[in-house]
This record gives C-alpha cells, sequence and structure tokens, in this order.
C-alpha cells in the first residue's frame, strides 16, 4: 500500500527534483544511522527502486545521488543489523515497567525489524558488475542468514529477501545449493571456539595450617585442564569424522536414487549389488557415528592434574562425574539442534531456495537435507516447524516424482486437518 501511494507521488514530480528534496543522505550516500528511522529507510528504498524502475537517466541519477558503493553499503547494513544494539523488548520487560514503556519497546524492535528489512531489500537495487562489491553481498548474505539476530518466520520477513539477493549473485545453481547447505549445517552444529571447552578449575585447601604437607587428613584438590591444542586438536578430528559421515549420507543418497532406477528396469542384479554396497555404508555409518560419540565423551574429560597427597574420591562419585561430564556435551548439543528457532530458520531458508525454478531435480545435498532436516521436522510439537516442512516437501514434491509418491498421502492429511480446524 505505501510503495504504491509512494509511487503515485513519485510520478507528479521531476526525477531532480525527488532527488533533492531527499535531504537525509551524507556525503557518501548513505543515511546517518541517527536518522534511519522507518519513515527514511522506506522513502529511500522506494525512491532508489522508482529511479532504477525508469531507467535511463533516473537510473544514473539514482546511482549519483542516492545509491552509494556497493561494498560501502553491505558494511553500513552489516553494521546496522549485526553490530548496533538492537531494541529487544522480551529481554527488557519485567513486572515494574509500566505498560507505556514496555509498548515502547515493542515498537522500536519492530522499528528496527522494518528497518533492517528496508536495507536488506535495498541490495537488490545495485549493479553487480562490481566484483569485490559481489562477493561482499555474497559474503553479507551468508553472513545474516547465519546470525541469530535474523529471525525466521513471516513476521520478520528476512530469510526471503536474503535468499533473492544471494541468489542474483550466485548464479551457480549447484554452487549455491553448496553453500546454503553449509549455512544450514553450522546453524544447527555451530563450531565452538578452541578454548571454550578448556575446564581450568583450581581451589585452596580448607582448614587452618596454611598448606602444610604434613597435615593430618589435608587434601590438596586436582587442578583439571585440558590444554587448548589438544582441545583444537579433538575439534578437528570430530569435524573430519562429521565429513565422512555427510559423505557417506551423500553416497546412500546417490544409491538409494539408482536402486530405485535398478528396480524400475527390472535390472535386478544391478539392484542386488547396489543393495550390498548399501549395506557396506550403512556399517561404515554407523561406525564413524560410534567413533564421533566416543570422541565427544572423551572431549569431555579433561586433563587431571593432581597432587601426590589428594585423596581419591569414591567409587560412587567418580563413576557419577564421568556420567555428567559424558552426558553434558551430548545434551548441549541435542539441545542446540532441536532449538525451534533455530529448525524454523533452517526450515525458511531450505524452502525459499527451492523456490529457484532454476533448480530442476534433486541433487544428492538436497535429498539430504530433505531426510535429516525436513522429515523428522514434521512431527515437531512447534506447528509453525511442521508447517513450514509441509510446504518444503512439496517444493521437493515439484522436482521428484519419487518423493510426491512417497508423501503425497501426508500432504492430503495435512490439507485434511488445516480445513478441518477451520
Amino acid at each position: 500500500m505505501a510503495a504504491d501511494a509512494l509511487r503515485v507521488l513519485f510520478r507528479a514530480l521531476p526525477f531532480r527534483e525527488l532527488t533533492e528534496g531527499f535531504s537525509y543522505v551524507d556525503a557518501n550516500r548513505l543515511v546517518p544511522y541517527e536518522k534511519l528511522t522507518a519513515e527514511t529507510a522506506c522513502y529511500w528504498r522506494h525512491l532508489a527502486a522508482f529511479l532504477v524502475g525508469e531507467g535511463g537517466g533516473a537510473a544514473e541519477l539514482a546511482e549519483q545521488k542516492l545509491l552509494p558503493e556497493l561494498s560501502d553499503f553491505c558494511r553500513y547494513l552489516r553494521h546496522y543489523v549485526l553490530e548496533i544494539e538492537r531494541p529487544d523488548p522480551a529481554a527488557n520487560g519485567n513486572a515494574d515497567k509500566s505498560s507505556a514503556s514496555e509498548s515502547k519497546d515493542k515498537e522500536e524492535g519492530e522499528s528496527w525489524t522494518f528497518v533492517a528489512k528496508q536495507l536488506i531489500e535495498m541490495t537488490s537495487l545495485f549493479d553487480l558488475a562490481d566484483e569485490v562489491g559481489r562477493a561482499n553481498l555474497a559474503q553479507l548474505c551468508k553472513d545474516l542468514m547465519s546470525s541469530p539476530r535474523v529471525a525466521p518466520g513471516a513476521a520478520a520477513g528476512f530469510i526471503e529477501p536474503l535468499m533473492s539477493v544471494f541468489a542474483s549473485v550466485r548464479t551457480d545453481t549447484e554452487g549455491r545449493i553448496r553453500e546454503v547447505a553449509e549455512i544450514i549445517a553450522e546453524l544447527r552444529d555451530p563450531l565452538r571456539a578452541p578454548g571454550e571447552d578448556a575446564n581450568v578449575t583450581t581451589a585452596t585447601a580448607a582448614g587452618g595450617g596454611g598448606g602444610s604437607p604434613g597435615a593430618a587428613g589435608q587434601k590438596t584438590p586436582a587442578v583439571e585442564t585440558t590444554p587448548a591444542a589438544v582441545i583444537k586438536a579433538r575439534e578437528e578430528e570430530n569435524r573430519r569424522k562429521q565429513i565422512e559421515i555427510a559423505k557417506v549420507r551423500v553416497r546412500l543418497n546417490i544409491l538409494k536414487n539408482d536402486l530405485d532406477e535398478a528396480v524400475q528396469n527390472k535390472d535386478f542384479v544391478r539392484a542386488q549389488e547396489l543393495k550390498m554396497e548399501m549395506e557396506e555404508l550403512d556399517d561404515d555409518y554407523n561406525r564413524l557415528q560410534e567413533e564421533l560419540t566416543e570422541a565427544a565423551a572423551m572431549a569431555a574429560k579433561p586433563s587431571r592434574i593432581s597432587n601426590a597427597s589428594e585423596v581419591p574420591n569414591s567409587d560412587k562419585e567418580a563413576a557419577a562425574e564421568d556420567k555428567e561430564a559424558e552426558e553434558g556435551p551430548q545434551q548441549t548439543q541435542s539441545a542446540a539442534n532441536d532449538d525451534p528457532v533455530v529448525v524454523l530458520k533452517c526450515l525458511e531458508i531450505l524452502y525459499q531456495l527451492m523456490q529457484d525454478t532454476a533448480i530442476k531435480t534433486l541433487n544428492a545435498t538436497l535429498l539430504t537435507l530433505l531426510d535429516e532436516l525436513v522429515m523428522p521436522s514434521v512431527r515437531h510439537l512447534e506447528s509453525d516447524i511442521r508447517m513450514m516442512a509441509v510446504k518444503a516437501i512439496g517444493v521437493f514434491s515439484l522436482r521428484s516424482i519419487s518423493v510426491a509418491k512417497q508423501n503425497l498421502l501426508l500432504l492430503f492429511q495435512v490439507r485434511k486437518i488445516y480445513y478441518s480446524t477451520e
């Protein structure tokens, strides 16, 4: 509605008068952050879009007066979205605040979201002939999609314009699928810093005597420490195993497709060979998963440097400590992978990726994402996640008859449930 109204107003004035009348931009053709409001961002974006759409002299005028260099705008947008303190009504809300103050915080948060979306959508107006700016824009899109500050869902509306811009920058379909898969993998299983898991604890002896070695019953507590180099080596080994597991999964999906084709062509000898190879890969997959689990358990146990006079804990206490150390990282990893916000964001990124009509078939990477992300999300407790998973199945089905056949009944059931509740 606002876009249509502004377009009517723009047509009634000369192009130069429009640009000269917008006095908020500085010498770098950027609106200073202190002047960047929902109104100025909306007007800036739609005025630039109108002039670029008119072409010819109007487009040149927009580049000269309203649009900065692409690299400068990428830094400007990155700073606003990722670095400037964002209003967070949920964090600031408490029982002592008045309803007026809470309403103001909510309004500021919505204004930040609106401005950020306007700036993201402005990136589609730039000329992508600049290779440096093009590379900066591609990296910016990836960083924004990976950032927790870029929320999923229709209310925020970040993912759709980001994926649209990313598609225009990364025209290679296979490369774009691979990079999006890496973004999703990083969101679901973020890498930790090399020293993040280091656990160094020290304590002083209790009681009097100032630490005399001959004090009866006195114990010098152990110092638990894991060198950063050891932690880094463990993380690299775990990452290597994760990559091997991903390769095995991709290979299994390829063989599954080959097996379906062999059965359809009644080439049962080939089907039997493929079946045997899949069984071998299943064994490799299970072995790698066990090794990864054992490595995670070992990483949870810091090396122990003890004083000779240390009195060991009881066997029961030691077993409890070992169990807690083993279960801790696994529970943390599971919680991170099952975070509803992360799952919804990954599904929305994948769904927007599949909106590109240049993707005609499902490659091994997409099939892996379908099996490991989309299908498990259909049974999620959150309704938004379930609905996004169903939408993802729909766009996957448009590219594969076999996927459509496997999920047709599910889609009909979802439709029946959805319309029966209205």
